[in-house]
């Protein structure tokens, strides 16, 4: 399939979907190590990118769990308790795609978002050899697919989203984010 007619989604929680509406940037990871280049992650996987994982610590006993799926994150009920009826709480899976028209592919090209394939990123991210096979290797055994894996090595503009690609899972499909969702009763233009 030709890169341009794939769909490329950067998959996120909803409490991170909040900063970035608030900032209106898609911000960098920031916790790598020196020498290595940060930038933001995408997946062509349309159900959910498994190396999207969060590790939740209970602020009473201390305790982590880890949290693979986009199926735990949304059924993660511990946190329930913690927000008001209704509310969506913040580890609900959100997913942003990128609007097509926008993306670039490899150039550094003002106004459009530079996307690099993971077999590039293996040579320009900085990682050494063997730490790219273990990055490699632990999203395999977490079922996913390095293929599918793109990167950015610039902030992404919620600009560069497409208008209909705002989407959070309800448990059963990947569904429209609201004006209600976000606890908003005016509306919101997401790409201004």
């Amino acid at each position: 399939m030709n890169k341009k007619n794939r769909e490329y989604y950067h998959y996120t929680i909803f409490k991170h979907f909040r900063s970035i509406l608030a900032t209106r940037i898609i911000k960098k990871e920031t916790d790598f190590l020196p020498n290595v280049k940060t930038c933001v992650w995408f997946s062509t996987n349309p159900s959910w990118e498994n190396t999207v994982m969060k590790a939740l610590r209970d602020p009473i006993t201390g305790n982590e769990k880890q949290y693979y799926s986009r199926e735990s994150l949304f059924n993660c009920d511990y946190w329930d308790k913690f927000i008001s009826p209704g509310e969506l709480h913040s580890f609900i899976p959100v997913r942003l795609k990128l609007d097509n028209e926008k993306i670039n592919f490899g150039l550094n090209r003002t106004g459009k978002v530079n996307l690099r394939p993971w077999n590039n990123y293996k040579k320009t991210s900085g990682f050494n050899r063997e730490m790219i096979k273990a990055l490699a290797k632990t999203g395999m055994k977490q079922g996913a697919n390095p293929k599918e894996w793109f990167v950015s090595y610039e902030d992404v503009s919620i600009k560069d989203v497409s208008i209909d690609g705002y989407q959070r899972w309800d448990g059963t499909a990947w569904v429209d984010i609201t004006m209600a969702d976000l606890g908003l009763t005016y509306p919101l233009i997401m790409a201004v």
